[in-house]
């Protein structure tokens, strides 16, 4: 393969891995039941080390929060009050307040392979930690 065909690859790769956790806060009638004031995607950037505010609407950026190396993925608690970014680069977990667009915390991960990786927010923790994604811990 060469060069140019492999980076074409990696490139294809890592826009595959793009995700976005969508935030509704406010005033326009929204097909959930809810109001919707503004619609923010939060878009990891694996190359760039942080995560674009993308204001949906708009059609525009709205901001960028830098978060740990390589961020991968994103999530959003139910309650919509906390996003969720693992960062595979350096093995970390960012908390970010997305009504100001802040990290809280970002905290070490140790899940007993390689850095973290995709997310979800959910009742039970079941971890990947096998790079033959052959076995699962709970």
């Amino acid at each position: 393969m060469s060069d140019e065909s492999a980076s074409r690859r990696q490139w294809g790769i890592h826009a595959a891995v793009i995700v976005a956790a969508f935030v509704m806060m406010g005033t326009s009638r929204s097909v959930f039941g809810g109001e919707v004031k503004a619609v923010r995607a939060y878009v990891t950037n694996f190359r760039g080390d942080g995560i674009s505010v993308i204001d949906v609407p708009g059609g525009r950026l709205d901001g960028h929060i830098e978060t740990g190396s390589k961020p991968h993925g994103v999530a959003m608690s139910p309650a919509g009050d906390a996003v969720f970014d693992s960062n595979e680069g350096d093995g970390t977990l960012s908390i970010i307040y997305p009504h100001t667009n802040r990290i809280q915390t970002s905290d070490p991960y140790d899940g007993g392979g390689a850095g973290p990786n995709q997310l979800a927010v959910g009742a039970v923790l079941v971890e990947a930690t096998s790079p033959s994604f052959d076995q699962l811990s709970e």
